[in-house]
């Protein structure tokens, strides 16, 4: 979907970073997508649909999507999948973020729960909301963190898309 914002027509970010990590079992950033400032208003559904590919099975993976002005494992938590079979060689992520304010109210599937996609998964917990300031640029990124110091895995791709409100604000 194009969407056009103060006149100048945006199409949602994606990434085909396919940066590859190996050798750590520390938080690693390994795929982010700019949003540039003033991109969304108020409640705009964005989706975020990421995929980690695994080249060796040796160990479980965490991957957690985080938002902020940087791209780094230091930004607000959104989203987590632990996946819990080594064997595993692809890695879905989807989540979908209901922007309620610019500043201060973005909501998510509860980031202490795990799991691959938020739309298939029920849980017992409140939504997170996440205070995310639209109003600056900001990284949706990416990180793993590997149980095995010898798995490589490889970012293959973010993409977003969104359901723009109808509102007039």
């Amino acid at each position: 979907m194009i969407k056009k914002i103060n006149g100048i027509t945006y199409n949602p970010p994606y990434s085909f970073d396919n940066r590859t990590i190996t050798g750590t079992t520390s938080e690693t950033v390994i795929s982010s997508i700019l949003i540039p400032a003033n991109t969304f208003q108020i409640y705009d559904i964005v989706g975020v649909t990421a995929r980690i590919r695994k080249v060796t099975t040796i160990g479980t993976v965490v991957v957690r999507m985080r938002i902020g002005p940087t791209e780094s494992i230091s930004e607000t938590l959104a989203g987590t999948f632990s996946s819990t079979t080594a064997t595993n060689t692809i890695i879905p992520f989807q989540r979908r973020l209901s922007i309620q304010t610019l500043n201060n109210d973005t909501r998510v599937y509860p980031v202490s729960a795990s799991a691959a996609v938020d739309i298939s998964s029920a849980v017992l917990t409140q939504q997170s909301t996440l205070s995310i300031d639209w109003g600056v640029s900001n990284y949706i990124t990416f990180t793993v963190q590997s149980s095995s110091v010898n798995e490589e895995l490889n970012g293959a791709f973010i993409y977003s898309d969104y359901l723009p409100s109808i509102s007039p604000a």
